[in-house]
């Protein structure tokens, strides 16, 4: 099994980087300093909350947010594999 690495060109194409936490709360950047519903607003973290469950169901962790797009981009399954999907907002 090897591990898929993305080019840091390919990440920046898919958006905003964020993280959501065990505790199912939402953050833009690193360092769980940033809400993201403080940066996006109620609305957005509401609809990117919800394309979450629909993409990935209660896992955590890393996704994009691209606003231009209205795409979120997660990263799903077990975490090695790298494998990522898109689900619109």
């Amino acid at each position: 099994m090897q591990t898929v690495f993305f080019e840091r060109s390919e990440k920046a194409a898919m958006g905003i980087p964020c993280n959501q936490k065990s505790d199912g709360s939402l953050w833009v950047g690193k360092g769980y300093k940033c809400p993201l519903a403080e940066q996006l607003g109620a609305e957005i973290e509401r609809a990117v909350r919800k394309a979450l469950e629909r993409g990935r169901g209660d896992r955590n962790g890393r996704f994009f947010v691209n606003i231009a797009k209205r795409t979120v981009t997660m990263y799903f399954g077990a975490s090695y594999d790298n494998d990522v999907k898109t689900e619109t907002f």
